[in-house]
């Protein structure tokens, strides 16, 4: 017995897939399809994220926090234009990413601070420094 063959619309397919590269809009741009590496370590003073974006333009990054989670947002476009390129081997990887990271220590807000130099993106988000556990002497009058 014969199965019944099911038209796919490639072109649709295709088209939706790709759409928005174009724009340098994060919010207009495809499904999340590249994850870019991180290392989150802590000091005792703060915690560190650094993530590997290499080929990432600065204005295409966006970095937010709230309620204890850091959002990293961005996009990697491709580099190759030329329609007459025919790739023999392709690894890399290009597309939106989003990336969220919640952390377990309270985080002084005003002193966040976010660079990035050589593809790496570094975030430092001071800690709140606790002082719950030390002793204060009180002055009786």
């Amino acid at each position: 017995m014969k199965e019944p063959s099911i038209p796919i619309e490639f072109g649709g397919i295709l088209s939706s897939l790709f759409e928005g590269f174009t724009s340098r809009n994060l919010d207009t741009a495809p499904q999340i399809n590249y994850e870019p590496l991180i290392d989150v370590f802590s000091t005792d003073d703060c915690i560190v994220i650094e993530m590997e974006m290499p080929g990432v333009k600065k204005e295409d990054i966006e970095v937010s926090f709230m309620q204890n989670v850091i959002t990293i947002k961005g996009i990697k476009y491709e580099c190759c234009y030329d329609k007459k390129m025919k790739f023999v081997c392709m690894e890399r990887s290009f597309g939106r990413f989003c990336k969220n990271i919640e952390l377990n220590s309270p985080i002084d807000t005003a002193r966040l601070k976010a660079v990035y130099m050589d593809g790496i993106l570094k975030i430092t988000l001071p800690k709140f420094s606790d002082r719950r556990g030390v002793q204060k002497k009180i002055h009786v009058e």
